[in-house]
């Protein structure tokens, strides 16, 4: 009965912090970090403000928290892609941009918060958002190592400053999308995406 009564909280606790997370990227998605406050994310949640201070301490620590609760799955996904670099690096290296574009794209409210915020440097949870940031440039690194290790890539760019181009650029291009271009064809700026980046690294022959 106990351990009943455990799972019953712990899945109210998940609900609650999942309203707590939708509803913060619905409003920083329209107004910024610093245009929302804990009163109003509680109140948009339906929650008592004392419940949202139960799970957090304030504003930054919800903010941490938001993401990591989106980029963590997204990284162990992206990290799974890696794995395929072993046999062909090109083609792990499409899947990897593919993968950041179209979470950026499926989560675009929150797309619109990240990279709003991913380069001020005045936050309280900016060390988390680097290190998440790091973890991903790094598969990248990884990936363009692989890659001219079996002669798919070119062997005279500089990888770190590479992996964060593309990471970059694949994020950029879903907020280029859309906030200037909404009418494209998804697929087509994907594809377009793809055409630069592949363009660049592949080796010519």
């Amino acid at each position: 009965w106990a351990r009943r009564l455990d799972c019953n909280m712990s899945g109210r606790s998940d609900k609650t912090k999942q309203k707590i997370f939708e509803t913060m990227v619905e409003l920083m998605g329209q107004r910024g970090y610093q245009g929302v406050s804990v009163d109003e994310v509680a109140a948009a949640a339906g929650i008592a403000k004392g419940t949202l201070y139960y799970h957090y301490k304030g504003k930054a620590e919800m903010m941490e928290a938001l993401l990591e609760d989106r980029l963590e799955p997204a990284i162990a996904n992206l990290k799974e892609i890696e794995k395929e670099a072993r046999e062909d690096a090109g083609y792990a290296l499409r899947k990897l941009i593919v993968a950041e574009f179209e979470f950026l794209y499926t989560q675009r409210s929150f797309a619109r918060v990240l990279l709003t915020e991913l380069w001020r440097e005045d936050r309280g949870w900016q060390d988390s958002v680097r290190n998440l940031r790091q973890q991903i440039v790094d598969i990248y690194t990884r990936v363009l190592n692989a890659g001219i290790a079996q002669g798919h890539f070119r062997d005279d760019m500089p990888i770190g400053y590479g992996a964060s181009a593309i990471f970059g650029l694949a994020a950029t291009s879903v907020l280029d999308h859309l906030m200037f271009d909404p009418t494209a064809s998804v697929d087509e700026v994907r594809e377009n995406l793809l055409f630069v980046v592949l363009g660049v690294v592949k080796k010519q022959s």
